[in-house]
């Protein structure tokens, strides 16, 4: 009997604590995702908002100072995304030579540290 009370009290023992493991889990979890869809919802707005102050410039100078500017966001906020940056960049229509340019004055404003992310990137 008391064996039987045992092996019960050590089944019910794990499975709270298999409970308990995995609801720690599920919110660290919950938690990286949400602090992530912050991030991605931040870079997206950042990005949109550039796009349209690209499209209102006038000139190529100002078009060129608002892709540095948004270059310049991206490598110090959102260093992994520098590809997304791109891809979204030539969505809206951004010439490679205007692309490249701006990346050109973001490694003179954002400093080495810059440099160097941009040259680890593909």
């Amino acid at each position: 009997m008391k064996l039987k009370s045992l092996a019960a009290l050590l089944c019910a023992g794990l499975v709270t604590g298999g409970c308990l493991i995995e609801g720690v889990t599920a919110s660290a979890v919950l938690g990286f995702v949400a602090n992530n869809a912050l991030n991605a919802g931040a870079a997206a707005t950042k990005l949109k908002i550039a796009i349209q102050h690209y499209k209102e410039s006038e000139n190529t100078s100002d078009k060129v100072r608002v892709l540095a500017d948004v270059s310049c966001y991206f490598r110090e906020h959102h260093e992994g995304e520098m590809t997304y940056l791109r891809s979204k960049l030539a969505e809206a229509g951004v010439s490679a030579l205007l692309i490249a340019k701006a990346r050109d004055l973001a490694d003179m404003k954002c400093g080495s540290r810059a440099r160097m992310l941009l040259d680890a990137a593909p």
